[in-house]
């Protein structure tokens, strides 16, 4: 009798889909935040966050795909989420702006259905078949946490989101005036990332390119790129394309670099998003003096990484 008992509640508790049965599950508290240090400012105050959308992608404990959730704009509040997971131990990890720029090599009903692993997952930067960018790309922003989920017990999860975008403001001064069209480019290849946001090798370089005229005797313009380490070499050129003239060839991180170096400083990739950088131009058109950031660097001839073709 006892037994059969036994028997009729353990299906009662199957019936009602584990209604007062014991719950392996966690209730889980998500909060994704952008790291106040590392906040970028678009050049549009009204756009200051330049996060149009959040993903957040869970994965358990042997890296494979658990759930996902999403959010809309950010708006200078804390994302926040609540979820169920089975305990364990989990990998949150986020993403933001995707969209015409910025995909997954996955859709959610993919992973829904085929629970990849997350090192099957890739996100990344799209472009056009030139491989050409002519405008600003949204900013990027990328976080993960590991932490195990308790069973019934609340679990706070709080991810913090820094940027993999930054902007590179450049400024050419002492050429002579001209009504010539010029032409800014940033040559990269690190269009492609693995979830835990290292950048995937041996992809096709890609260019972002600008092109303006002079005012005042000066040229001016605005670039907003993907990650920049000091491993890196992304080459920054500046060209006289109605001459079809290079003015100056030269690899960024170098160029940075250098221009903190020459004032016993060292740039530091991962707390600054923004550079400043001022060519000055001599009497022959050369580049004489360097300045990022306020560091000036006088330029030598061999930095020049050579011409290439326009």
């Amino acid at each position: 009798m006892i037994i059969l008992f036994a028997l009729v509640g353990i299906t009662s508790c199957i019936k009602d889909d584990l209604d007062g049965c014991i719950d392996l599950r966690g209730s889980v508290h998500l909060v994704v935040s952008l790291d106040v240090d590392a906040q970028t400012l678009d050049l549009f105050p009204e756009d200051r966050y330049q996060i149009d959308s959040l993903h957040v992608y869970v994965f358990n404990d042997n890296m494979q795909y658990v759930t996902s959730v999403t959010a809309g704009a950010y708006t200078g509040s804390d994302y926040e989420f609540n979820l169920l997971l089975t305990a364990g131990n989990y990998q949150f990890v986020a993403w933001t702006n995707t969209g015409e720029y910025y995909k997954f090599n996955r859709t959610i009903e993919q992973c829904e259905t085929r629970k990849y692993y997350m090192d099957e997952l890739e996100y990344y930067l799209h472009y056009d078949s030139d491989k050409c960018i002519y405008e600003n790309i949204p900013d990027l922003h990328h976080g993960t946490q590991s932490q195990e989920i308790v069973a019934n017990q609340d679990n706070y999860v709080q991810v913090y989101i820094s940027p993999n975008t930054y902007t590179i403001n450049i400024t050419a001064i002492g050429l002579p005036q001209s009504e010539d069209d010029y032409t800014f480019s940033i040559t990269d290849n690190n269009s492609h990332y693995s979830f835990d946001n290292s950048i995937i090798d041996n992809k096709a370089d890609y260019q972002h390119i600008r092109t303006c005229q002079m005012e005042n005797y000066e040229l001016n313009t605005s670039i907003k790129v993907l990650r920049l380490a000091n491993e890196r070499s992304p080459k920054l050129t500046l060209s006289n394309a109605t001459a079809e003239q290079t003015l100056f060839n030269g690899n960024l991180i170098t160029t940075i670099c250098d221009a903190y170096k020459a004032q016993n400083k060292e740039a530091d990739f991962n707390t600054t998003y923004t550079f400043d950088i001022v060519l000055y131009f001599g009497l022959q058109m050369e580049i004489e003096i360097i300045m990022v950031n306020g560091w000036k660097y006088i330029w030598q001839e061999e930095d020049n990484l050579g011409e290439d073709e326009f």
